[in-house]
């Protein structure tokens, strides 16, 4: 079986899953969350980009925030602000943990006086380019 059909049902699977539980945006959680683990699991790197397929994906998301847009649900906002916070504090933590994790630990040195070169020294380098 391709790889890529792998992909696309574990997608589907998950955004079932996921639209089954009740999660506010669970179809798009659930499929990304699924499908990438499948991709993890297989090894699976960059596919090249398929123009056609972005396309149709932008269009079928601009139609369904457009389509179930309700201005009347604005009064509602407020009582969602403590869990938007709440999600993007821990997405700034994941993420932050995530670089933390990855990259070697970088040493950072305060220079001091004697770390300095002398001033004799840069005004000679200036005076040669002349």
């Amino acid at each position: 079986m391709d790889p890529n059909y792998l992909v696309f049902f574990a997608v589907i699977g998950g955004s079932a899953v996921g639209y089954k539980s009740g999660f506010p945006a669970g179809a798009l959680v659930g499929g990304l969350i699924v499908g990438l683990i499948i991709k993890a699991v297989m090894h699976m790197g960059l596919d090249e980009k398929i123009e056609w397929l972005s396309w149709i994906s932008q269009a079928l998301v601009a139609y369904v925030l457009v389509r179930g847009s309700d201005f009347s649900s604005i009064a509602e906002l407020p009582k969602y602000f403590p869990a938007a916070m709440a999600y993007s504090f821990s997405l700034l933590a994941f993420t932050l943990g995530l670089s933390l994790q990855q990259s070697p630990p970088h040493t950072f040195q305060i220079p001091t006086r004697s770390s300095r070169l002398p001033i004799s020294h840069c005004t000679s380098r200036f005076r040669s380019q002349r």
